[in-house]
């Protein structure tokens, strides 16, 4: 560690970093097969939040994207059930209204994107890609108060993953949205 605390690249040369205080935790999916092997896992593991969602999911069926709504999503494979519990797309299309008058209220520029990304999201190598924490937030800025009660625990952003890297969760698509609503651009 102090190796790359007085690392030649400068990274932290104007910041005074005590050891000591640094905790550090690797971030990492934790196996199927890690978990059956580990008896102590819970008395081992520190969390800081509750994860309302599997660390380790089964692989799913993934299907092409046919939701004429989506069809700006930056991927053409999703996966059922969805993210708001719909089993198929007959059941979403029974359920759309609900979500077009989200859209139709223009809460936010991310709302057709976030509520697409919940009804049809990714499927990369039979997983169901969520979107992450953030963009969750970021969506709930504009359109939280407007989400139908019965929708509400669907749309919770604690059931989204943290970024930690490619493929962890469906980041937010517009970093000059992020920019503006900070007042940054």
């Amino acid at each position: 560690m102090d190796r790359q605390l007085r690392s030649p690249t400068g990274y932290f040369s104007t910041i005074t970093v005590l050891p000591d205080t640094l905790h550090i935790e690797e971030s990492s999916v934790i196996s199927s097969q890690a978990l059956t092997e580990s008896d102590s896992l819970e008395e081992e593991a520190t969390t800081t939040e509750m994860i309302s969602f599997d660390l380790v999911e089964e692989l799913r069926e993934c299907a092409p994207l046919t939701l004429p709504l989506c069809s700006h999503l930056p991927y053409n494979i999703t996966t059922y059930p969805n993210l708001v519990a719909h089993p198929s797309k007959e059941a979403l299309m029974r359920d759309l209204v609900a979500f077009r008058e989200l859209l139709d209220a223009e809460c936010s520029h991310l709302a057709q994107d976030f509520v697409c990304q919940m009804l049809q999201p990714q499927c990369s190598d039979g997983r169901l890609v969520r979107p992450c924490r953030a963009y969750c937030r970021a969506f709930h800025a504009g359109c939280g108060a407007r989400l139908p009660d019965r929708l509400r625990a669907h749309f919770d952003c604690a059931r989204f993953p943290d970024y930690f890297g490619p493929g962890s969760c469906a980041p937010e698509p517009d970093c000059n949205g992020g920019l503006r609503r900070l007042a940054l651009s």
